[in-house]
């Protein structure tokens, strides 16, 4: 007796159902004219980093200039944007270095492009939050020397083109890596470097008296990367998003235990009393 009904009451709902869905995709426009959505970047003047560091771009960047303590590899400011804190952790750290040691100028590299996005041969560099940073390097008679181009160097801190005869300054390059690790601009990420001349920075960090956290946060962040290198001819710094510039900006895991996040996230742990897995 119920069979009809229902069946019947089923076939008006698949009626029904069928319609709507005919309805909405007319409402749909063709492919080509639907409006693609955008994420919104607030404008007040600052730079904002859009995207990952390996797939963004870069509104309202800031320019590195070259001064009296900040030079670039190869006279080209083309690539050389970046956040307002990249380029003031940088020129902080060239002032503080140069201050150290009268005379010293950094030497940077690629930041990124006015606009950022991708340029060759970098596979990051995109969002105005990656530098590449020539070494510091002293001549055989213990002069600053300056070379065009970058220099690989051994663990013992010797150009490993002998004929070059240069020397891994390691005073002046603790320096800069001590003022970027301390910085109140920008938090490092990483900075690429191969082990062995980690192993001296360390080192040089331990004998100029660094605090025990400062040589923490070095130990975390120098790195020689997996792939794309050992970095032995350069640093490659990365720095996180600033925070307002979130949710534009995204930064990939992980946090060190001194990044906001990281200690948010530590805290909303101890207020549930739930302890990590391991």
């Amino acid at each position: 007796m119920l069979a009809f009904p229902v069946r019947k009451s089923f076939a008006v709902a698949l009626i029904v159902a069928l319609g709507l869905v005919a309805s909405a995709a007319l409402a749909i426009p063709p492919r080509g004219e639907r409006a693609r959505a955008r994420r919104v970047v607030i404008e007040d003047g600052t730079s904002v980093s859009v995207g990952r560091a390996t797939r963004g771009r870069l509104r309202n960047p800031a320019l590195l200039e070259e001064s009296d303590w900040v030079r670039y590899r190869n006279g080209d400011e083309r690539f050389r944007w970046g956040t307002d804190e990249m380029i003031g952790a940088l020129e902080q750290a060239g002032k503080h270095v140069s201050a150290e040691m009268p005379g010293s100028h950094l030497t940077v590299g690629d930041i990124s492009r006015e606009r950022g996005g991708r340029f060759r041969p970098h596979r990051s560099h995109t969002a105005g939050r990656d530098v590449d940073i020539a070494f510091y390097i002293n001549d055989e008679d213990g002069a600053a020397a300056y070379p065009e181009r970058f220099v690989r160097f051994n663990g013992h801190g010797k150009s490993r083109i002998s004929d070059l005869g240069l020397v891994f300054d390691d005073a002046r390059n603790w320096e800069l890596v001590s003022s970027l690790l301390t910085s109140g601009d920008v938090i490092v990420q990483y900075a690429f470097v191969s082990r062995a001349l980690k192993r001296r920075l360390l080192r040089e960090g331990r004998r100029r008296g660094a605090s025990e956290e400062v040589l923490a946060r070095a130990e975390t962040v120098l790195q020689q990367p997996p792939r794309g290198g050992r970095h032995d001819d350069h640093f490659h710094v990365r720095v996180y998003c600033d925070l307002g510039d979130k949710p534009t900006c995204r930064d990939r895991a992980p946090f060190h235990a001194w990044h906001p996040l990281a200690v948010d996230e530590a805290r909303s742990l101890a207020s549930l009393d739930v302890l990590p897995a391991r």
